[in-house]
């Protein structure tokens, strides 16, 4: 319907003078010229001018001003919708014109009447999300934004209609405005609209009932973000039912919302409560989770907007794969006690939710002149603390096994016992506690419990340094006081340190770092037969975990990383590590021996192939495509396998200087070699080692 509303306008301009600059001369009548491309074509070249090429300084305030005059009178949506689209990419552009622009755009997301034509409607839309987007990149403070948010007409035709649900939903998600969910509610028909003569009954009907299945579906996911988002499960109990019945309405019309819906069902029965009880014995959870696999294998979550401001980020497709592929396991073994622990499928459910849920805007802090990726807005609830509970399990397996190891160790000794052992006696008994506490919190109806009297008790010195056990023992922290200040620091010191090695939640910044790098590599993977299905969801498996696994140690990282005579054993140990702290755990493999004649660093292995990791070091001042023989050997690995494979070289060249740009560090090389019969295609990553301390560079 938006296409058609611009059908119309001209591609040229209407009087054959398209608009360039070849100089200084040619901008200084530029500002009397644009008065005349008032809803002609030749205002989008005079804007990509503006953007592209830059005005000179002391003419900047006229033609800004020019620009804005030009913009704020024209009509036509098809120019309108390209200026801002062009001005809303270009940092330097909204700096000059930022205010002005959005000034502009909150006079027009209400039509003066609701008969007004489909082009006024289409314009509106235009700039409501243009006002949206530049209250996202913080370029203006969001309460106006806000206020014509919460006064939108609660009936308007679809073309209008789902941009404000688009706006509703990204403000809610960033800004967690209760009022926005009453809009959404009221935009959504579940709260009646005022009586207005000037619209038809019949035309209001059919706008309702065409919008109904996107405003439920924006429903239901807020509703999730609220359970995911909650405090308690009983809380976050009520808000899953809430999106189960929204996301059922809208599951009949939207693939994406029926995906929604059986994630919903799949948390109701994660939860060990009466209500999870009940679903859980009413649920086929082996058919739930075969559906679930089958659908994200079909792409349906999130892919239809591929390059609008609302899509997602492109490591979404992997958060999912990640999701479907636990439930798929824990579906298998729900006779066993594990399956009623919510904390990994809360913290799975997390991260695909926060990669599909994106908003792509320029923002004002960002100096790379690209878009950030803003993913929605959760700084605690129980998915956050789940997340950490999941850590914390991890924790306290390995202190069980490395008691153990100890207990051996000291029965076959004939000296003292081993002191270490005993201190992971007293960290593996805090460790429980602690996980014991954190799931009576979580389950707790009153999670803020009043003091029987008196000021609050004061905390030892030691708990105010532990941010995360308390994040995940929520308001119930008196228990640190009990607890040994030695077992806590290191408890948290292992929360802080499986967070990371888990990925953790990507800064804005990091998002967009492995944003860049997946589209960047991806279409020269795609000339890979192979690369498809399967094989295709391992590669992007894999590669986004090497990405995000660079990221993590870029400007620092493990010690070996500043050694000159680092070896692969260093690099293979934290590889290792870091899959191990991933979803991915358990599915790699070193040192594996018999593959293609030779033994291979890393194996990944999935369920009807493998995917090798060849790891070496290398202190020549090469790029990785001259090391011909580390390509041969690693092109070798994929004999017996699919041709698609890894390569990780330690570069300890000298360099007294920063670690060069991840751009630099990733590439697809093609190894089209008639010794090795079908091509290879292997991507290839370069570690900077041999770093050098910041004060120290020169």
């Amino acid at each position: 319907m938006s296409s058609d509303a611009r059908c119309g306008d001209s591609v040229g301009s209407r009087n054959g003078d398209d608009f360039s600059v070849d100089s200084t001369a040619g901008w200084a009548g530029a500002p009397a010229r644009a008065a005349g491309m008032i809803d002609d074509p030749a205002l989008i070249e005079f804007t990509r001018a503006i953007v592209e090429i830059g005005t000179p300084s002391d003419l900047n305030i006229e033609v800004h001003a020019a620009l804005a005059s030009a913009l704020a009178q024209s009509s036509s949506p098809t120019v309108v919708g390209e200026c801002l689209n062009l001005l809303l990419s270009s940092g330097s552009a909204l700096e000059a014109l930022g205010e002005r622009l959005y000034t502009i755009c909150l006079q027009r997301p209400q039509p003066p009447a609701p008969d007004a034509d489909a082009k006024a409607w289409l314009l509106a839309a235009d700039a409501l999300e243009a006002a949206t987007r530049l209250a996202l990149g913080d370029w203006v403070p969001r309460f106006g934004i806000l206020a014509k948010l919460m006064q939108l007409p609660a009936v308007a035709p679809p073309l209008f209609a789902r941009a404000a649900l688009r706006c509703v939903a990204a403000s809610y998600e960033r800004w967690r405005e209760p009022e926005l969910v009453t809009t959404l509610e009221r935009l959504a028909g579940l709260s009646a609209p005022a009586a207005d003569a000037a619209a038809d009954l019949c035309a209001t009907r059919e706008w309702t009932h065409n919008i109904a299945p996107d405003a439920a579906y924006e429903l239901g996911c807020v509703s999730l973000l609220q359970a995911i988002g909650a405090d308690a499960l009983p809380e976050a109990e009520q808000h899953l039912q809430a999106a189960g019945s929204r996301l059922e309405i809208a599951a009949d019309d939207r693939d994406d919302a029926a995906v929604l819906a059986d994630v919903v069902r799949l948390l109701l029965a994660h939860l060990p409560t009466d209500a999870g009880q009940t679903a859980q014995a009413s649920t086929d959870l082996p058919a739930l989770a075969d559906r679930l696999e089958r659908r994200v294998r079909e792409h349906v979550i999130g892919y239809a907007q591929l390059g609008h401001w609302r899509s997602p980020r492109l490591d979404a497709e992997v958060a999912w794969a990640h999701l479907a592929h636990d439930v798929v396991l824990a579906s298998r073994a729900v006779e066993q006690d594990s399956w009623y622990h919510a904390e990994q499928m809360l913290a799975n459910v997390l991260a695909a939710y926060t990669a599909s849920r994106c908003s792509r805007v320029m923002r004002r802090d960002d100096q790379a002149g690209v878009s950030a990726i803003l993913g929605p807005s959760i700084e605690g609830g129980i998915a956050i603390r789940a997340g950490l509970m999941k850590h914390l399990e991890d924790h306290i397996r390995a202190l069980e096994a490395a008691v153990d190891d100890g207990a051996g160790a000291a029965r076959e000794s004939v000296g003292a016992p081993v002191t270490g052992t005993l201190n992971r006696v007293d960290e593996l008994q805090a460790a429980r506690s602690l996980l014991d506490a954190s799931r009576a919190q979580l389950a707790a109806r009153d999670q803020h419990p009043k003091a029987s009297g008196g000021a609050a008790p004061t905390l030892p010195d030691h708990t105010g340094a532990l941010p995360l056990l308390h994040q995940l023992l929520g308001s119930d922290i008196d228990i640190l006081t009990a607890l040994s200040p030695d077992a806590t620091r290191q408890i948290e010191a292992a929360l802080v340190d499986r967070q990371e090695h888990a990925g953790g939640p990507l800064t804005g910044r990091d998002a967009l770092i492995v944003e860049e790098t997946l589209a960047r590599l991806r279409p020269s993977l795609a000339g890979s037969p192979y690369y498809y299905g399967d094989v295709k969801r391992a590669v992007n498996e894999v590669l986004v975990l090497l990405v995000r696994f660079w990221v993590s140690r870029d400007g620092g990282g493990q010690s070996y990383l500043f050694k000159p005579d680092a070896v692969e054993e260093d690099l293979a140990r934290d590889l290792k590590l870091w899959f191990d702290g991933t979803p991915h755990a358990g599915r790699t493999a070193t040192e594996v021996r018999h593959v293609g004649g030779g033994r291979v660093d890393v194996a990944c292995l999935f369920p009807s192939f493998r995917l090798y990791i060849e790891l070496k070091k290398d202190n020549r001042d090469l790029s990785i495509v001259e090391m011909k023989r580390y390509l041969l050997q690693t092109g070798g690995y994929q004999g017996a396998d699919v041709p698609m494979g890894f390569l990780a070289v330690l570069d300890l060249r000298d360099r007294t200087g920063p670690t060069p740009h991840i751009a630099s560090c990733f590439e697809v090389v093609v190894l089209d070699d008639l010794s090795v019969g079908k091509p290879r295609y292997i991507t290839t990553m370069l570690v900077p080692g041999n770093r050098t301390v910041p004060s120290a560079m020169h």
